[in-house]
């Protein structure tokens, strides 16, 4: 399985989870997330891919990250720790120039 098969899989199964805790028939989470009834309908059947924008607009409209609607959730938290570390380096760095009480 090719790594965008993989990433279709996780969001189709993120979009079903949608649907499902929310009660929502394809129409109305389509018309939630602000795209086409068409658009939605085909990405959900793998008759297409999905563009970047149109990704984007469902993270946007169900106030997610990108990346938790396409990767792993492993994946996630493997970068959501590289990032707090990476926060907490640079709040370390700013208190000791005296930029953070």
């Amino acid at each position: 399985m090719s790594q965008s098969d993989e990433c279709m899989d996780i969001l189709i199964s993120q979009l079903y989870e949608v649907l499902n805790k929310n009660n929502w028939s394809a129409r109305v989470a389509s018309d939630f997330m602000g795209i086409g009834r068409n658009v939605f309908s085909n990405i959900v059947n793998r008759k297409t891919g999905v563009s970047l924008k149109t990704l984007c607009t469902i993270a946007d409209s169900l106030d997610r990250p990108v990346a938790s609607l396409i990767c792993k959730e492993g994946l996630q938290s493997w970068k959501n720790e590289q990032l707090l570390r990476q926060m907490q380096a640079d709040m370390d760095k700013l208190i000791k120039k005296g930029g953070v009480v």
